[in-house]
């Protein structure tokens, strides 16, 4: 089943080789990019660039979980209806005009390979960037929404740009992000109910994909999430009390979450250990500030 209407060929033709700047926007959706602000910006709490006066970590924590849920309404959905993507996908386009030295990197960005259709990017965007703009405290609400547009936006452009996705794909995308993101609106941001929310989902994609390591992943985080939350969350303090505590939680974070990842997805481990390890970082990433607090608190105290 074809889905385009040589919209891929027309950007690809009007853009020629500026085309490979579109690799480096499309990260702005990635899975790894967004947890990574995600994960930094509750660990850094108020001392994060930028995001940190929008948000207490309760709040963070809470679009954390959004995060987890688009990710798994991508894979439940995906595929249930298991469409191709266009064909070259896995192929970088331009990548002639990219130094040789970095072109394997530029291939890992400007690809892509499964299915097709909803675009996962779509989706994560339009929930998390909209979700932040739409919950965060201060500011001007309508100012933020109207980034978070801009964002999806050209994430969306950037894949078609690639030819990873055909343009009906990003519009379903950013339809289905949207519903998401307003049925969890009418729930709140509370962390319990959308690590709930998500993990209800990501067992609907287990069903729907049989299984397998992405699944696995999505169930391990949504699940170790909000146990560690139900357990411990009325214990994370609202912001770090130093910069030191905050830097010292960020690195950790960085260290130990990234490497227990990491060994997740290199290591291709049985299911089971899959979604035992990606509990493991969910739970890791929310208990660590309730650590650092307690070390730098009994430091502080007089012998």
């Amino acid at each position: 089943m074809t889905l385009g209407g040589g919209e891929i060929e027309a950007v690809q033709s009007l853009l020629g080789e500026f085309v490979v700047v579109f690799a480096l926007v499309t990260q702005l959706g990635d899975i790894w990019f967004y947890f990574t602000v995600l994960g930094t910006w509750y660990w850094l709490g108020d001392r994060t660039p930028v995001l940190g006066p929008l948000a207490d970590r309760r709040l963070t924590a809470g679009i954390v979980g959004l995060g987890v849920g688009a990710m798994a309404v991508t894979l439940a959905l995906k595929g249930a209806f298991a469409l191709e993507r266009p064909p070259g996908a896995e192929a970088a386009v331009a990548a002639e005009a990219v130094p040789r030295a970095l072109r394997s990197l530029y291939a890992a960005a400007a690809t892509g390979d499964g299915f097709g259709f909803p675009s996962g990017h779509a989706i994560g965007t339009t929930a998390i960037w909209g979700g932040v703009a739409w919950f965060a405290r201060g500011g001007n609400r309508r100012r933020r929404l109207a980034v978070a547009g801009s964002i999806v936006a050209v994430v969306g452009f950037s894949r078609v740009a690639l030819g990873v996705h055909y343009a009906v794909s990003v519009v379903a995308g950013v339809g289905i992000g949207l519903a998401y993101l307003l049925a969890v609106t009418r729930l709140g941001s509370d962390p319990a109910r959308t690590f709930g929310v998500a993990l209800v989902v990501a067992v609907c994609a287990a069903v729907v994909t049989g299984g397998g390591e992405d699944a696995a992943v999505a169930l391990g985080l949504a699940g170790g999430s909000l146990l560690a939350w139900l357990a411990l969350g009325a214990r994370v303090p609202a912001q770090p009390t130093t910069g030191r505590e905050a830097a010292v939680t960020a690195l950790l974070g960085v260290v130990v979450c990234g490497g227990l990842f990491g060994a997740t997805l290199a290591l291709d481990p049985p299911v089971s250990v899959a979604v035992a390890l990606s509990g493991l970082v969910g739970a890791t990433v929310l208990v660590l500030p309730v650590v650092t607090h307690g070390v730098e608190k009994a430091e502080g105290e007089p012998t």
